[in-house]
């Protein structure tokens, strides 16, 4: 009876419905016609039973998408993280409505990329050169692009060396015209560690025009700039003026000719 009933309520209504077309623009294919392919979300036409049992589908209605964007609409954009768009080198980019509605890839813009030495910010964090350290790195050693070649592959204090860097508890990395002491590098002709870290260099008198020297790692006593020991008398120092003397113009030994003076350590 229930059958009878369904035919009947199927009947009556079929002979006063509109008929849907099955091949229409809104209408989602069934197997019979292939798979539907991107359907937008569906309205199903239903009817029940006489005795109210579930809903059977019957007819699926397709209501279109809107389109993504306007032809010929441009649009800024950016793939980066969007607190670096504008910072150091990253910035955004440009992007277009293509005529199927849909946006094309951003063009133009530059992300994030790995720091190198070049003097710009390339990961976009606000600081320049970050992370690379020219006192150290032998491919930017004292600078960008300084980069140490053999035999001298290791960079210290910004400076290429043969020898690899000391480890942390043999105190610091020291250049070849240094030594460490203390903890701190030293030049090898400085009068307080001449040699070593202990020597220092004395004897001196500064009143007599003289200074303390160290010299391959040898402690001496030198004349003042622009002044000589004559007339090789310690007790006296460097006596001699040689930027004025006409006898020892510019050097001991050195006359100037019986109509010259001696000026500012040339005959003249």
């Amino acid at each position: 009876m229930r059958l009878y009933a369904l035919l009947a309520a199927l009947g009556s209504c079929c002979a006063c419905a509109p008929v849907i077309p099955l091949d229409g623009p809104d209408v989602a294919r069934g197997p019979s016609n292939g798979p539907v392919a991107d359907a937008a979300p569906r309205e199903a036409a239903v009817v029940s039973d006489a005795s109210g049992g579930d809903a059977v589908p019957d007819v699926y209605v397709v209501t279109a998408p809107p389109p993504a964007c306007t032809l010929g609409d441009p649009q800024a954009c950016y793939g980066g993280p969007e607190l670096t768009a504008g910072v150091g080198t990253c910035h955004r980019g440009v992007r277009e409505c293509l005529p199927t509605r849909v946006w094309s890839v951003c063009r133009g813009e530059v992300r994030p990329e790995p720091e190198r030495c070049d003097g710009l910010d390339n990961d976009c964090d606000g600081v320049v050169d970050n992370g690379i350290d020219v006192q150290t790195d032998p491919r930017n050693c004292g600078g960008c692009g300084r980069a140490c070649e053999a035999p001298y592959l290791y960079c210290a204090r910004g400076v290429c060396q043969r020898d690899p860097p000391r480890p942390a508890d043999a105190g610091p990395a020291c250049l070849p015209t240094e030594q460490a002491c203390g903890g701190t590098c030293v030049p090898l002709d400085d009068v307080t560690h001449c040699g070593d870290c202990t020597t220092v260099c004395y004897g001196a008198i500064p009143a007599l025009r003289q200074h303390n020297t160290c010299t391959a790692g040898r402690c001496g006593i030198a004349c003042d700039p622009g002044f000589g020991d004559c007339d090789g008398d310690p007790s006296n120092g460097c006596e001699t003026n040689l930027q004025r003397s006409s006898a020892n113009c510019g050097a001991c030994g050195h006359a100037c000719g019986p109509s010259q003076l001696c000026l500012v350590g040339e005959c003249r």
